[in-house]
């Protein structure tokens, strides 16, 4: 099901690691933030998160799949900063 809907072009999500701090741990379900100019978008939604010993932050969080790697993003409503970490494996088509 998942090759089919990819080859239609029907896949717009994929799953994406964030890594930086917050002051607190998001919850599976919850949103985070995109930062657009001046101003934060919500988006994706967070599937797991861990805090790390050295106090930061790992979040897995489903997005769409056109993220740009420079993109900064959130915990909703939080002073910390979150960015993209490289995937393992390419998104783009052969």
């Amino acid at each position: 099901m998942v090759a089919r809907a990819k080859f239609r072009g029907a896949n717009k999500r994929a799953l994406w690691t964030l890594s930086g701090t917050a002051s607190r741990v998001p919850e599976a379900g919850e949103d985070t933030e995109l930062k657009m100019g001046d101003n934060w978008r919500r988006t994706g939604t967070v599937l797991a998160a861990v805090q790390l010993d050295d106090g930061s932050l790992m979040v897995q969080v489903v997005m769409n799949n056109d993220m740009e790697p420079d993109s900064v993003f959130r915990v909703r409503d939080d002073a910390g900063s979150l960015s993209i970490k490289p995937l393992p494996y390419s998104l783009e088509e052969d």
